[in-house]
């Protein structure tokens, strides 16, 4: 019990002491292993950190360069073409927590390749909660960061650094018309980049849905967060 309280208060201490700065240097903190004989001993994280840090993780490359933070509607832009999946958040239907902010990864795409619309679309089913949700009530908010390719590792960058950009696009949620000219864009631009869709079981009843956006949030430097205007933000594209 005594050599159980000693490890306890040793371990304690180092973590009062450690220095969790993102200088370079913090990361030669120890690293308190017990080994088989109950001993303490100190190792060096480097090795660790090598190998599982998210500059290790592989990630989608993203298509072109990422347009300047003065322009904030290229950038959001930029952001959404890119990304193939997402933070939906949705207002919960669930017993207990009805009302509450619920979210959700879910898959998207604003089009096929090279024919980039800035409509984030989704595959849904019925069966899935955050459909339910959006059922009742279609408002919601997507939230996307270049820390889903590998312009925020190659620099450095943590996701919640501001220079790791993410936007958000809040809006209604809604089906696309079936039988439309939107549902065949839709399938294309999903199926392209999802391929595995094609073969999601046919029973879930499957459907598109699109976030009508009305909103814009984006950080992309330091300053605070950024309203990108919604028709400057579809200009860009064009």
């Amino acid at each position: 019990m005594v050599r159980i309280l000693l490890i306890l208060l040793v371990v304690a201490c180092a973590g009062v002491m450690g220095n969790w700065s993102s200088d370079k240097n913090s990361r030669d903190r120890l690293n308190f292993v017990i080994d088989s004989q109950n001993s303490i001993n100190v190792g060096n994280l480097r090795d660790y950190d090598d190998k599982h840090s998210m500059r290790k993780a592989s990630r989608v490359p993203f298509v072109g360069k990422i347009p300047p933070a003065e322009d904030g509607a290229g950038v959001a832009r930029y952001i959404v073409r890119n990304s193939v999946w997402g933070s939906l958040a949705s207002l919960s239907t669930m017993t207990d927590i009805t009302g509450f902010p619920f979210t959700d990864v879910c898959s998207l795409s604003d089009g096929p390749p090279n024919n980039s619309t800035g409509v984030p679309y989704f595959y849904m089913t019925p069966l899935d909660l955050t459909a339910k949700n959006f059922e009742k009530d279609p408002r919601g908010s997507l939230s996307m960061t270049l820390a889903e390719g590998n312009y925020c590792v190659e620099n450095n960058f943590d996701p919640e650094d501001p220079r790791c950009a993410h936007v958000v696009l809040t809006g209604k949620v809604v089906k696309v018309k079936t039988g439309t000219d939107e549902e065949i864009f839709a399938q294309k631009a999903l199926f392209t980049r999802h391929p595995s869709m094609r073969t999601w079981p046919k029973d879930h009843n499957w459907f598109f849905a699109k976030l009508e956006i009305q909103k814009i949030s984006l950080l992309d430097y330091f300053g605070g967060v950024k309203i990108v205007n919604v028709d400057e933000y579809f200009h860009a594209g064009s």
